[in-house]
Parts: C-alpha cells; structure tokens; sequence
C-alpha cells in the first residue's frame, strides 16, 4: 500500500483520528517532542498514514523553532528523518512551510532561491504560493509576511 501524504486521501475515521492525535502532539510540543513522536511512529505497524503524520510533525516543528529564534533549516529534517526522501523527494508542503515559518519570523525568502534548491518541487512549490492568497503568482521575494515583486532596484 502506497503512503497517504494528504488528509484528504484519508478515510474519514482515519482522518479524524490522524488529527486529533496531530492536534495534541502539537499542544504538547517542546524541545525534543518531535524525535519522540517519530520514534513513536516508526515502531507502528505499516501504518498508511505514517508520512503524513511526519509531514505534520515537522511543520509544527518548523513553526515552533523559528517563532522561537532558532532558525532551524529544512535540511537538518531532511537529514534527521530519511522517510521525508531528502532534497529531491520532499513534499514541496514542507518546502512552504520552511518559508512561511521564516517569513512570519521577518526573515526573507526568496522563492526563486526555493525552486532552485528543490528544483523536483518547483512547479507545485509554485503553485502552493499562488494558493496561498498571500502574494500575485508573479511574487518571488517574501519578507515580513508579504511576498514582493523582486526588481532590478530591489536589494537581497
């Protein structure tokens, strides 16, 4: 059986109870959280929905750490945690989530500079920017929560 990477591929028991458990791995969250819960995952049995379940965790993560200072990049993840497929086969979901996670922080982030790095993920990296209601699909810089226009007189 294929691993599930979307809550909409669940059935809806399944889905209920995949989110109730995300719900209280998240309120619970602190340093260290995730290594436990993915270890708790691993020794499941085949489970379908045990990606999608990592998926979450390190978005939660990602959040957590860069709401705190701790600029922890997406690559350390990929490292940590071979079932995310490393650079060439991590869910662009993930991707985004690093961005957004750096943008609310104030960082920049330069889209561009994304699909490069993740040049298998560039296309829907794309899309998920232009979803997100927050930036035109032309948009390739983000700073402070907005995705701007890059331009020749703008500066990195």
């Amino acid at each position: 059986m294929a691993a599930i990477t979307r809550l909409a591929d669940l059935s809806e028991d399944d889905r209920r109870s995949l989110e109730g458990w995300l719900e209280q791995q998240a309120r619970g969250w602190s340093e260290g959280s995730l290594d436990d819960c993915i270890k708790q995952l691993r020794s499941m049995p085949e489970c379908p929905w045990r990606l999608l379940a990592v998926i979450q965790l390190v978005k939660v993560d990602l959040k957590q750490q860069w709401q705190l200072g701790r600029k922890v990049a997406l690559e350390k993840y990929l490292e940590a945690y071979p079932e995310l497929g490393g650079k060439s086969g991590v869910a662009a979901v993930l991707i985004w989530a690093e961005m957004k996670a750096k943008t609310k922080a104030g960082a920049a982030v330069d889209l561009e500079e994304y699909v490069q790095a993740y040049p298998n993920q560039a296309e829907e990296l794309r899309v998920l920017v232009a979803e997100s209601g927050s930036a035109a699909a032309g948009s390739t810089r983000c700073r402070s929560g907005r995705l701007r226009q890059r331009s020749s007189r703008s500066k990195p």
